[in-house]
């Protein structure tokens, strides 16, 4: 994934590095397993407005 991750021309910033973050610590607590979603839903909305300003700019 790394390599094909550094080809998108837009990404969240600290993209790759957020993804490992939370693919390899997704936490042992109740805290840490909610900050770990809260950070998800948070990197997911990142990457859907992007989406949809690919879409808006090619329609």
């Amino acid at each position: 994934m790394p390599g094909s991750v550094k080809a998108f021309s837009i990404k969240p910033a600290n993209f790759l590095e957020r993804i490992n973050t939370l693919l390899g610590s997704t936490g042992v607590t109740s805290q840490q397993l909610q900050d770990s979603i809260a950070s998800t839903e948070d990197l997911y909305k990142q990457v859907a407005l992007l989406g949809d300003k690919i879409l808006t700019q090619t329609e």
